[in-house]
């Protein structure tokens, strides 16, 4: 069950028996009457509530005078199909409806559990962890046919994933996916303020916007997501690690990085994307390098690791910009003798060539950075660089 899954992400990592968990008994008082039932209480009334009909017919959704909605009908496939809008769009208006009503924080983002009381919000996070694994594991709906369409992925729509491309319909389900998670949290984050336009937003009041306000609270919600598809995915299904390496090649882009910004002349070329440091915390980069270590040394199939060495090699900024996930990742695990030779000595010329690229292209670059103030970041470098000479 998907709530369930949600649940146990955010109380992660696993209180000691006995210790009290993060979700605590909430205050129902502020919430209208007829909203308190879709609050989150516990799991067991939280379920009831939704598989009990809210009607003496089964075959009726609402019965108001002569106003009768079915349960059935082309709304019905509409709001149960993947290649449909319907849903994202209530995705992206339940969650800016609900920032409204939320008051800034102290903190940065604001872990998921102390939302979990409002009307509705674990069963719509656990709705769209639904489309995420319909995604990954290729059993989308469509509007024609209510069933998985896991069939209709055939040998020609493997050997274009195999070359790099997508069925269509996989990637129209991954651009709504990515683009609605990235509207969740607040769209693509602002280049960071000069002092002046800092000084500026500090005078102003009215405290956060409306996308500064949804990234703070509904940001952690990324890692509950991607934790929880990630561990129900195999990786030797190739197929859905490639498919689940290409969710978070777009989470990344559009979420730690600007929005491209028109030039302003007509001879200007258009600014490049800059990585904003402070977005690197709705990601847990220490579990998404643990899935990277685990891929590159237990998977079998030559795709999966050449398509974990690209993710790397595209993303090789954002997983090296904080010190901890910058040792983690060149000294623990590309620079790691066991990753090294396994890679370094791996028997397909494909995988020789692209782990060999990033450590030349990626890794050897960061002497570059070594250059400047004797920091604790330069001097990892310097270790870095020593180590990658020795092997």
């Amino acid at each position: 069950m998907s709530m369930r899954r949600l649940l146990d992400e955010m109380d992660h990592p696993p209180r000691p028996p006995g210790e009290p968990g993060l979700v605590e008994p909430p205050n129902l008082q502020p919430f209208p009457a007829y909203l308190r039932e879709l609050c989150f209480v516990d799991l067991a009334s939280y379920c009831q509530v939704f598989a009990n009909p809210s009607l003496d017919s089964d075959n009726l959704l609402v019965q108001e005078g002569d106003i009768q909605v079915e349960m059935s009908g082309n709304w019905l496939i509409r709001w149960t199909a993947s290649d449909s809008d319907l849903p994202f769009a209530f995705y992206r208006a339940y969650h800016r409806q609900l920032a409204t009503y939320l008051r800034p924080q102290a903190r940065p983002v604001v872990h998921p559990s102390t939302l979990i009381s409002m009307p509705g919000f674990l069963l719509v996070s656990a709705s769209f962890l639904d489309k995420c694994d319909s995604l990954v594991h290729r059993s989308l709906r469509s509007v024609t046919t209510l069933g998985p369409t896991t069939s209709s992925f055939n040998a020609g729509e493997s050997a274009n994933l195999a070359m790099g491309a997508k069925p269509k319909v996989l990637e129209l389900a991954h651009r709504r996916l990515v683009s609605t998670a990235l509207d969740i949290v607040g769209g693509s984050p602002r280049p960071p303020p000069s002092p002046q336009e800092q000084q500026q937003e500090e005078e102003q009041e009215g405290g956060l916007d409306d996308s500064a306000r949804r990234r703070q609270f509904f940001g952690g919600l990324l890692s509950l997501w991607i934790r929880a598809i990630t561990k129900r995915t195999s990786m030797w299904d190739t197929r859905s690690v490639f498919l689940l390496l290409d969710f978070l090649d777009g989470l990344f882009y559009t979420v730690l990085y600007t929005a491209p910004a028109p030039p302003l002349l007509l001879n200007e070329l258009p600014s490049p994307p800059v990585l904003v440091h402070p977005s690197l915390a709705l990601f847990d980069l220490p579990f998404i390098l643990d899935v990277l270590r685990r891929i590159l040394l237990t998977a079998d199939n030559t795709v999966c690791v050449m398509r974990t060495i690209a993710f790397i090699y595209s993303q090789f900024e954002a997983l090296t910009t904080q010190p901890e996930t910058l040792k983690a990742l060149c000294l623990d695990l590309l620079l790691d003798p066991l990753v090294f030779q396994h890679l370094f000595l791996h028997w397909n010329s494909g995988v020789r060539g692209y782990y060999m690229r990033l450590l030349v292209w990626r890794l050897s670059r960061l002497n570059a950075a070594a250059a400047g103030p004797r920091t604790p970041k330069a001097r990892d470098v310097v270790k870095i660089i020593l180590a990658f000479n020795a092997r």
